[in-house]
């Protein structure tokens, strides 16, 4: 049974970077998103995978056929065990091939689920460890970030904002020098959504992150894409 924990944005993030190209599988699912109507910026929107869209749940199935990670409705496992960088974000790589090799009859959009179930349970799970980390609750953490949850002034709290920058660093978004790695910036889960990525890295670029307040230096990153 999925969890309903886990951020539907995560879940599709593991899609797009289980290639081994990155520009080449943002490519592709850009272009499954527009076959099957899915609006990249409704990826933060869904925050529990039982509830992932149709359009949502058929761009992730279409993502996956075009990187040949699936044909006919199976799981190529020699493909998924090629892709280094995919298993890469697995705790137990020889469980999630397990797991992968049981998954059958993957023809509707509905079936996608039965790859999640195991990307769900075998990948590392960077929200838990940065929860954890931080002593933040995932449920309050994620109705903040989705503007669900009034704030008091306006403000975030201090945990949360550590939260933010935990996640970015175990990414490898940010590096250790505070600054933001720009390769994996711009195909970061949000900066796929930015129309101009190009400004947007430029912006980010700029900003050193060096305590969790600073996370709040993004905003203005995020508004020159407005």
């Amino acid at each position: 049974m999925l969890s309903s924990k886990i951020l539907a944005v995560l879940s599709a993030f593991v899609v797009i970077i289980n290639g081994q190209d990155e520009k080449e599988e943002i490519r592709i699912f850009s272009k499954c998103a527009k076959e099957n109507g899915f609006d990249l910026k409704d990826l933060r929107k869904q925050s529990d995978i039982k509830e992932l869209s149709q359009p949502h749940l058929c761009t992730i199935k279409c993502t996956w056929e075009k990187r040949n990670h699936l044909k006919n409705g199976k799981i190529d496992i020699k493909a998924v065990q090629a892709n280094q960088k995919f298993l890469s974000m697995m705790k137990d790589k020889e469980g999630f091939i397990k797991c992968m090799s049981a998954v059958d009859n993957v023809k509707a959009c509905d079936d996608v689920k039965k790859i999640l179930n195991c990307t769900e349970k075998f990948r590392v799970n960077y929200m838990q460890e940065c929860a954890a980390e931080t002593k933040t609750d995932l449920k309050d953490f994620r109705q903040r970030m989705q503007g669900k949850k009034e704030q008091k002034n306006d403000k975030i709290p201090e945990n949360m904002l550590c939260m933010r920058k935990c996640l970015l660093e175990k990414k490898g978004v940010l590096g250790k020098d505070g600054k933001f790695v720009k390769d994996q910036t711009k195909y970061d889960h949000i900066g796929v959504r930015m129309r101009n990525k190009e400004e947007y890295v430029k912006c980010l670029q700029g900003i050193s992150i060096s305590k969790c307040a600073d996370v709040m230096k993004m905003a203005a990153c995020y508004k020159k894409d407005d």
